[in-house]
């Protein structure tokens, strides 16, 4: 059976499309996954990678860069295509009027998200709408709907009596092995996607009269935030190591001591299980983490970490003093919170949803 997968706007690499898809059914499927990012083809682990070449701006995606996608996608002849984006719908469209069967895998609930942290301009609010009305009415001829979370699942099955949920669950087979934690640095970590909605500016305040070691990595959202960042004070105390492939986040994950989980409950983040939550405790961090009640349901049961006020920069402060002057303490944390997730959160477990799902559609 052939399998296409197709995204306009992830990562070749993404951990959620290539390693935890594309991968685990190249392993029975002849899989497929088309990207826009100008690196050219190639294939890993099995997983044929085919490039229709990268254009800038949302037009020019929409224009061009989705007509490559659909023509590529046409001329593989799948089985099955699943993609990954919100603007992609219009591509499924065309391809479900082929005949073809689509899944849609909703990794966030996009109309929700473009508000998200109050953006309620005119253009958002109509980007929004535009965004809904479209990903619903797709929905309607899809073979399935994957979706990140319950939450989002509910949405959809208004639309689709075929939705599951893919929870987006660390894989196990990267963190096998834990570095003591004698081993491990005296610092603080956060993985990810940098904004002033994730919590960039109270974490560089917590830190900025101490000598605490900040490990940053991920991108600026946007861009010009990281001018504004080496404006402050805590910018002092960070090491900024840019967009790491996948071996070096564990490695980073493996030699530190907590990680960073501070984001704002804007209504994305109160309904989303962040994968760098599940990855902190799958390498044995203790988390400090934002008081919203979906992660204090995980944590509290997992007893891996301290919740905080992630608008009091205080209470940030306190924590991280707490976890870096108890190092038994930080340590049982981390490790009770590696014991939850192998038994409960783990992605090979997750998986098998969707090859089932698969078998169910062909």
């Amino acid at each position: 059976m052939k399998v296409v997968h197709f995204t306009s706007l992830h990562n070749r690499y993404d951990t959620r499309v290539f390693y935890k898809q594309c991968c685990h059914l190249a392993k029975e499927y002849d899989t497929t996954l088309i990207v826009a990012d100008g690196k050219g083809n190639e294939t890993l682990n099995n997983v044929k990678i085919l490039d229709v070449g990268k254009l800038a701006g949302l037009k020019n995606r929409i224009l061009k860069t989705n007509r490559k996608i659909k023509d590529l996608a046409i001329s593989l002849d799948a089985d099955i295509y699943q993609f990954h984006d919100p603007e992609l719908n219009l591509v499924a469209k065309q391809l479900i009027k082929q005949g073809k069967k689509l899944v849609y895998d909703a990794h966030e609930n996009a109309p929700v998200q473009i508000l998200a942290n109050g953006n309620y301009t005119l253009g958002a609010r109509l980007k929004s709408v535009g965004i809904k009305y479209i990903e619903n009415s797709t929905a309607k001829n899809l073979s399935a709907v994957v979706t990140a979370t319950s939450e989002i699942a509910d949405r959809y099955k208004e639309f689709n009596a075929n939705v599951i949920v893919l929870r987006n669950y660390p894989l196990q087979s990267e963190f096998v092995a834990l570095k003591q934690w004698e081993l491990r640095k005296d610092v603080i970590v956060y993985v990810g996607g940098i904004s002033k909605h994730r919590g960039i500016f109270e974490i560089l305040k917590a830190i900025e009269d101490t000598e605490i070691k900040f490990l940053l990595a991920g991108i600026f959202q946007p861009s010009s935030l990281h001018d504004k960042l080496k404006q402050e004070k805590g910018w002092k105390n960070v090491e900024f190591l840019g967009m790491l492939p996948r071996l070096e986040v564990v490695k980073l994950l493996n030699s530190s001591k907590i990680g960073m989980l501070n984001l704002y409950p804007t209504p994305n983040h109160k309904i989303s299980l962040p994968i760098k939550m599940f990855e902190y405790m799958l390498a044995g961090l203790a988390t400090i983490y934002s008081d919203i009640p979906k992660w204090n349901t995980i944590m509290s049961e997992a007893k891996g970490g301290l919740k905080v006020d992630p608008y009091n920069v205080n209470s940030i402060k306190k924590a991280i003093h707490h976890l870096l002057d108890n190092q038994e303490e930080a340590k049982n944390l981390g490790l009770q919170a590696r014991s939850a997730v192998l038994s409960n959160y783990i992605w090979e477990n997750e998986v098998n949803n969707l090859l089932e799902l698969y078998k169910q559609i062909i």
